[in-house]
């Protein structure tokens, strides 16, 4: 916390002596006085919650946040601050974050931006700059917000969508991107079909590309052109043209670059090795951006409708005999403890309460591997757990994404569990119903101890 500037300050420690890490600052300033700040957080399990999202942090549950330093691995920016409204009266509020190579020169950056003028003086001058920029590039400014969404689509893709055509075909493993020179380290946006070296769609793509770059953000651009049988040569050709004249040529073959791969119809395999890899894909032929990506985003082709067989009402289900009682756990620390014996320990939860921290529990031999929390299934693996991950592994000890989840459905009225708490056994998640039940006040979860 820095008082002064009513702000957080956050540096790295340095791992050699000669290195000067960087350092950020983030404040709130408004166009007049009365702006307090109730309160910082930098421990992202104290703002999220065990198993929050950022949608609704547990964070907005309290009067102010506590502002404690946390794991320093694992740090948000939180800062909370009051500002009084008169009735009827318009306040202004921005937050500021400044990053710069030492503590001085960002205390200094600050105290140069300390009103909201002097705040659109910056925002004004920087959009002069890009608009320069944009120029230099060929982008015209009513075409930024494609290339944005473009990026937004590389960085966070869709998941993608299960069909019969794509089966027990797998993704593509990296060795076979790099036999085409690609790296397969980045993001890969995918152009094919039609006359791409005289369609304006790989211009636009190219200098967006340009724009990425100048922001820090590698992708690999893959144009896959097609041709008959012993023409391909002057279709690239006429590409390189295309890339000569966006000044893009050098960056041909580079990693993070501009690939050119020409498929002709024995290399069926090719394309669908490009396909499965890239991020993001589009088509000369499928219409505008705002058209290919609105298709993406349209509701995937389901079942039918589930209609229930009998009316819906309480469900009376039994507690599990086998369960032992609280009194019967050694070493109960309000969480759980072990079973007579301590062959197992047991993890007995209140409605709304979990444990701070993960309980992992790894079970594995040397051909397979599977990680359980007390929340629930996390990843699978064959041989090597970090080579040769089955399903996703998240590696978030506060969110504690499961990677594999079980669901059970009644098939009388259609509403789902999940046989373990998360994600829809304790609490229901966004539009899943659970089965009423009644239960013996706890949520439990068994798992082996440990070694």
């Amino acid at each position: 916390m820095l008082p002064a500037m009513d702000g957080l300050l956050f540096s790295r420690r340095a791992r050699d002596p000669k290195e000067s890490p960087p350092v950020l600052l983030h404040r709130a300033i408004a166009d007049e006085p009365g702006l307090r700040v109730r309160g910082v957080e930098t421990d992202r399990l104290a703002f999220l919650g065990r198993h929050g999202h950022e949608s609704a942090p547990a964070a907005l549950n309290r009067d102010s946040l506590p502002g404690g330093l946390g794991w320093t691995l694992d740090p948000v920016i939180g800062l909370q601050a009051e500002i009084e409204i008169p009735p009827f009266g318009r306040r202004e509020i921005a937050f500021l974050t400044i990053a710069a190579g030492s503590r001085e020169t960002v205390q200094e950056i600050a105290e140069r931006y300390t009103t909201i003028p002097s705040m659109d003086w910056a925002v004004s001058d920087a959009a002069t700059a890009v608009a320069r920029e944009l120029h230099t590039l060929g982008l015209a400014p009513h075409r930024v917000p494609e290339a944005q969404k473009l990026l937004s689509r590389l960085l966070q893709p869709a998941p993608p969508r299960a069909t019969y055509e794509g089966v027990g075909r797998g993704r593509a493993s990296r060795q076979d991107l790099w036999a085409l020179g690609i790296s397969g380290d980045h993001p890969i946006l995918l152009l094919g079909g039609g006359d791409t070296e005289r369609s304006g769609l790989l211009r636009f793509l190219l200098s967006a590309h340009q724009l990425w770059r100048h922001r820090g953000v590698a992708v690999d651009l893959v144009v896959m052109h097609e041709g008959a049988e012993g023409y391909l040569e002057p279709v690239r050709e006429r590409l390189l043209a295309v890339l000569r004249d966006a000044g893009v040529q050098d960056q041909l073959g580079q990693n993070g670059g501009v690939h050119l791969v020409g498929i002709d119809r024995a290399d069926g395999d090719r394309a669908r090795l490009l396909e499965r890899s890239a991020h993001l894909r589009l088509d000369e032929r499928g219409g505008s951006i705002a058209d290919q990506l609105s298709r993406l985003d349209a509701e995937p082709l389901s079942g039918p409708r589930f209609t229930p067989v009998v009316p819906e009402g309480p469900v009376e289900v039994p507690a599990p005999g086998a369960s032992p009682s609280r009194e019967s756990l050694a070493f109960d620390n309000g969480l759980g403890g072990f079973t007579d014996g301590g062959r197992e320990y047991v993890v007995a939860l209140a409605p709304g309460v979990q444990t701070p921290a993960p309980w992992s529990n790894v079970l594995a031999n040397s051909g397979f591997g599977t990680i359980v929390t007390e929340a629930g299934l996390g990843f699978s693996w064959a041989t090597n757990s970090g080579e040769n991950r089955i399903t996703p592994w998240h590696n978030d000890p506060v969110k504690d994404t499961q990677g594999e989840i079980l669901y059970v459905r009644d098939e009388e009225n259609g509403r789902v569990w999940t046989t373990t708490p998360q994600p829809a056994g304790a609490i229901p998640p966004r539009g899943c119903a659970t089965v009423p039940a009644t239960r013996s006040g706890s949520e439990r979860a068994r798992a082996l101890p440990r070694n």
